[in-house]
């Protein structure tokens, strides 16, 4: 049924992805069964059709040598351990032909609503706002070879913010990542934890429930990222007129867990990406935090301050004052010493230990 009309729309559109079908259909969905969808899926429906409404994050080919291994014609030998193999955007440079493949049906996409010049050529941002990323990246000459393929394909910078994931130990050291001109970061949680551990997340799924009390490691790659980030905006894009870096974080520690959230905030981070069925209970746990710090009005939003250290400041008189915690829920109490070992690491910076 629908899936099928989808299909039939790509195909008539030459290639390119139906998003304006997909969000008359999601509204009409919406309109369709209001009567019969409950409340919370229909917020959910909403959701969705205001962010496909107006940008995208699309991180290039990540797939590994075993899911590889099952595409017809992969050029792709299996590794013993692909979730540490040959992946990412090593995996892209080396075959530039499949890379220019995912780079074109892209610029379908981002060619949507843009102008064209005297020439028939489409220039500028089109309809969508649209960030494009590469993943486990080692080296600033990566970056650049993978930004010559994306001017190639027209995916210029003036049409498209480009970034990285930094999620391997070498992105950590960011400074050179920024000088190939990146527009932003998404942190992969978990590639981070298994890279920075040497823990291999295919066999040993359990180990991966979430960052917090996994490793004061992680919380320093995290603080570095975001601090590196403030700093470079401050010194050179901001004083240059450009648009900030922003770092973002890509998993379901932010979601799943409140610390997560609460660390990511203060460190610094602009964005997280947030599992749907996990928001409603980590929303939860954060606003009685904050309430049981800083109270409500009477419209029931927060009082809580603008300065991130000034937050802090009463996050660590909260831990060590038992009176303070009274009210509570205990497993509220309960991350407070987690909270605490990730905050002492909110200044750290890796380039100081070089």
């Amino acid at each position: 049924g629908r899936v099928g009309r989808y299909i039939q729309a790509y195909l008539e559109k030459g290639g390119a992805l139906p998003t304006d079908e997909i969000i008359k259909n999601i509204g009409d969905l919406i309109t369709s069964y209001k009567k019969k969808v409950p409340s919370r899926d229909e917020k959910l429906l909403k959701l969705v059709k205001r962010h496909l409404s107006r940008d995208f994050f699309i991180r290039f080919d990540d797939r590994k040598s075993d899911e590889y291994a099952n595409v017809l014609g992969s050029m792709v030998m299996v590794d013993r351990n692909p979730m540490l193999g040959y992946r990412g955007i090593r995996l892209m440079l080396d075959h530039p032909k499949v890379t220019r493949m995912q780079l074109e049906a892209i610029k379908k996409v981002v060619d949507i609503g843009a102008r064209q010049n005297a020439e028939g050529k489409f220039v500028g941002p089109g309809k969508y706002r649209m960030r494009v990323f590469s993943p486990i990246v080692y080296a600033k000459e990566h970056v650049l070879k993978m930004n010559e393929l994306c001017d190639e394909a027209g995916l210029t910078s003036d049409r498209v913010q480009r970034g990285i994931m930094t999620e391997t130990p070498q992105s950590a050291e960011l400074r050179s990542f920024l000088e190939a001109g990146i527009d932003f970061t998404s942190t992969g949680g978990n590639d981070m934890l298994q890279l920075l551990e040497e823990v291999d997340r295919q066999n040993a799924a359990a180990w991966f429930n979430s960052i917090t009390s996994r490793s004061i490691q992680s919380y320093r790659v995290l603080a570095t990222l975001a601090n590196e980030t403030k700093k470079w905006n401050k010194e050179v894009r901001i004083p240059q007129g450009l648009k900030p870096v922003t770092a973002g974080y890509c998993g379901n520690w932010p979601a799943d867990d409140p610390v997560g959230s609460l660390v990511l905030y203060l460190y610094g981070f602009d964005s997280a990406s947030i599992t749907i069925p996990s928001m409603d209970r980590t929303n939860n746990d954060l606003y009685r935090l904050l309430d049981h710090l800083y109270g409500r009005d009477k419209m029931g939003l927060l009082n809580v301050p603008e300065d991130k250290e000034e937050i802090v400041k009463d996050l660590y008189e909260l831990m060590v004052d038992a009176d303070k915690q009274t009210g509570l829920p205990k497993n509220l109490i309960g991350m407070l010493p987690v909270l605490k070992v990730a905050l002492d690491q909110r200044h750290f910076n890796i380039y100081d230990q070089i």
